[in-house]
């Protein structure tokens, strides 16, 4: 039986911004819409890096993108990660900024849903042990 209240996302990484990745996702919701296959939102994973995460406006452009198809989106796994250990003060209010970015971004857009962090602490992320020396990507 179908259960008309479950949604189905598209969930990837790499499109939380402006470039041929996120060009190729809404070209995959675009194809299943125009063949009547059911697709309610993206969900961008948000692995982000302190100082290369897209600013601001960039987020919400990017966002308004995959909106502008009629889906819902939301950010699905957000950690922002120091390539170097241990974090400088400064290192931190960066961190700091990107974060409020993505989260004010999300807070910008009508139908983006959501956010959900990787976690609060490193000892459950997957940062440390795929790249080693990087992490304190978590709340």
């Amino acid at each position: 039986m179908y259960d008309s209240t479950v949604k189905l996302y598209y969930n990837d990484y790499n499109i939380e911004y402006a470039g041929a990745k996120a060009t190729a996702a809404q070209a995959i919701v675009t194809n299943l819409k125009a063949r009547g296959i059911k697709i309610d939102g993206v969900g961008l994973q948000g692995h982000f890096i302190v100082g290369e995460t897209p600013n601001l406006a960039s987020q919400i452009s990017n966002l308004e993108s995959f909106t502008a198809l009629g889906v819902e989106v939301a950010y699905t796994e957000v950690d922002i990660r120091f390539t170097a250990l241990p974090p400088t003060t400064a290192g931190y209010t960066q961190q700091s900024t990107d974060y409020v970015n993505t989260v004010s971004a999300c807070l910008s857009v009508t139908d983006c849903v959501g956010i959900t962090l990787w976690d609060y602490t490193d000892l459950y992320s997957w940062i440390p042990s795929t790249f080693s020396g990087e992490g304190d990507a978590c709340l």
